[in-house]
């Protein structure tokens, strides 16, 4: 019985294209797996972000933010009361009631609200800049985070001495 003479592939050339794939897979899952399994949402390549206030819930309401890029930041009101949107950490209590963050994820950066009415806030009922989105409406937040703002955030609608944010109006952010 004659044997084949005729030269096969190595085992490396012959799987070199199947290994290439298979490794730009694990980079891809990499970078999207952890933002999977923490249920956290970020921006699209431009920016851009929109989180609906639906049934006094935040979709989605866990969020990570990248610093030094433009973020455009579109709240959607779709229940039938205002809601202000306020970021920031450490919740400060009144008679037991959250009202709002002592420390401001905003403060001291550019920010631009649209429409302009929407602005809210520092004041003495809401101590961070907040969103005002009336029911049915949008609004749109634009600004650059810093790196020095990296680290763990929160959002929250403080209208009622708390009552929303109690109820599930809260959200978490991750600044990256």
């Amino acid at each position: 019985m004659a044997t084949s003479t005729t030269p096969t592939r190595s085992l490396a050339r012959r799987y070199a294209p199947l290994l290439a794939v298979a490794l730009v897979v694990l980079l891809a899952l990499a970078v999207v797996l952890p933002r999977l399994v923490d249920g956290a949402t970020g921006p699209g390549g431009d920016g851009r972000l929109e989180i609906v206030m639906e049934d006094y819930r935040f979709e989605p309401a866990d969020i990570t933010l990248p610093t030094e890029t433009p973020l455009e930041l579109v709240f959607v009101n779709r229940d039938d009361t205002v809601h202000h949107v306020s970021f920031g950490r450490d919740i400060i209590l009144d008679e037991g009631d959250e009202v709002g963050f002592a420390e401001d994820l905003l403060a001291g950066t550019t920010t631009r609200i649209e429409p302009s009415r929407a602005r809210v806030g520092p004041s003495e009922q809401f101590p961070t800049l907040s969103v005002g989105v009336e029911p049915g409406e949008t609004a749109t937040l634009y600004v650059t985070l810093p790196e020095d703002r990296v680290g763990a955030w929160q959002m929250g609608c403080f209208t009622a001495r708390g009552c929303q944010f109690r109820t599930g109006l809260a959200g978490s952010i991750e600044v990256d």
